[in-house]
């Protein structure tokens, strides 16, 4: 189907979605015209026919809250088991840091195991991040994507044409309009699940919308914003979403102004808003002139300066204000170059 603009006799012009095979003549379609306005109504209606009440919305929620509980209760004997790790592991460390302090174990012996340590801790640490993520990420997300079923029919009337375009991207696979002009939908995930029309119900338990809810949270996140966007932006609040303006030329007397800014202190945030421009503008201004940013990664050269400077009997903090970085970020770089530091 192509966009199509037909003209009757008074010169009004009509929008309709005609067959492109017809209109060219290439092919023997008789698939008559859709009118646009009717297009969009059917299409709008879908929504009515998806939404659920909020006796159904309470339901589900009360449903899925238990099911999630008992899937953190199954999974608590290993997060326990993780946090026990990492409490041993860590009094470990304090106790090798005492021994060292009383002569106990000398430095090479304390650096070995404290690199054991480090490895393992950043082990333990990762595995429990991913145990809190798989669990609570899908948990936030929950009580929204169920509330974004119950509203949806209201904010879509509500929302432009962007959010209308996102909103349909993630609640369905397609929208077929038939010939005698009704809608047929086929629904993503896990709207498939849920929505009281839906013939297409996979999950048979709460455990497995669970499941969904976890696998389809990018999805439910992307429709969410932009239907919230668009209630904020009919109830008169700023939407979240804000369309950025053109970038303005930075000029060479602008230029300076930025660079003399940033060395007296200021945040390439500031700048931004001084001059009325991104972020990433400021900095890709300053760095034309030169300046080094802080907190940026140094580069080569100032790392074999770093190493440099402070064999040949500078300080970390020297070192660090010489080159435009803090002490940690020499000492890092130092140590990754295989640098012996000096002890205090």
């Amino acid at each position: 189907m192509q966009l199509d603009y037909a003209r009757n006799k008074q010169g009004i012009r009509y929008a309709y979605y005609i067959c492109t095979g017809r209109a060219t003549k290439r092919t023997s379609c008789t698939r008559k015209a859709v009118p646009v306005g009717v297009a969009e109504q059917l299409v709008a209606d879908c929504y009515q026919q998806i939404a659920i009440t909020e006796h159904t919305y309470a339901q589900l929620a009360q449903r899925v809250e238990a099911a999630f509980d008992q899937r953190l209760a199954e999974r608590s004997q290993a997060l326990d088991d993780l946090a026990t790790t990492k409490q041993r592991l860590e009094a470990e460390a304090d106790k090798l840091l005492e021994a060292h302090f009383a002569d106990a174990i000398d430095l090479p012996t304390l650096k070995r195991h404290q690199d054991r340590i480090r490895i393992a801790l950043a082990d333990v640490t990762k595995r429990l991040e991913a145990e809190r993520h798989d669990h609570e990420g899908p948990r936030q997300h929950l009580a929204t994507a169920l509330r974004l079923l119950a509203d949806c029919a209201t904010m879509y009337e509500r929302t432009d044409d962007l959010g209308k375009r996102l909103a349909n991207q993630a609640f369905y696979q397609r929208i077929l309009i038939t010939e005698d002009e009704k809608a047929a939908i086929q629904l993503n995930e896990p709207f498939a699940a849920l929505a009281p029309t839906s013939s297409d119900v996979r999950c048979s338990t709460t455990s497995d919308l669970v499941g969904l809810f976890s696998s389809h949270a990018n999805e439910l996140r992307k429709a969410h914003r932009s239907l919230r966007d668009a209630s904020r932006h009919s109830q008169g609040a700023p939407a979240g979403r804000v369309r950025r303006k053109a970038q303005r030329r930075i000029s060479d007397e602008q230029a300076q102004r930025i660079t003399e800014g940033y060395a007296a202190g200021k945040t390439v945030y500031e700048l931004a808003a001084e001059f009325g421009c991104h972020r990433v503008t400021i900095s890709a201004v300053l760095k034309r002139q030169g300046v080094t940013l802080r907190h940026a990664s140094p580069t080569g050269q100032q790392v074999d300066e770093m190493v440099r400077r402070y064999e040949d009997g500078s300080s970390l903090a020297r070192v660090g204000d010489e080159l435009g970085f803090n002490a940690s970020t020499v000492l890092t770089h130092l140590r990754e170059r295989g640098v012996r530091t000096r002890t205090r």
